[in-house]
């Protein structure tokens, strides 16, 4: 009876023993898979701002070249009336030196 008693006993550790260990290999998983969820939620992160400043730049780099088109396209209508205005002036010279003569 003693035996019969022991081994119950015996046969009850190792279930504890083994059941243990399952919820502890378990436990583990489970941890594992958070952390790589984590990971992965920081690489996406990582992607997505990596997107957002790259558009962010790309943006700057439109307006930028928006601005220096705007200015040249200024500054060549103020060059070509400056070169009309010469035009006329060299042209209003002419008549005078012609009516001088």
């Amino acid at each position: 009876m003693a035996d019969l008693k022991q081994a119950r006993q015996k046969q009850f550790s190792e279930k504890q023993s083994s059941l243990a260990e399952q919820a502890r290999i378990e436990r583990e998983d489970y941890m594992n898979q958070i952390q790589r969820q984590k990971q992965f939620e920081a690489q996406e992160k990582k992607i997505e701002e990596e997107k957002r400043k790259a558009l962010v730049n790309h943006s700057y780099k439109i307006r930028e070249q928006i601005s220096t088109n705007e200015s040249k396209a200024k500054q060549d209508r103020l060059d070509y009336l400056e070169e009309g205005r010469k035009v006329r002036e060299n042209v209003q010279n002419e008549r005078e030196k012609i009516k001088g003569i």
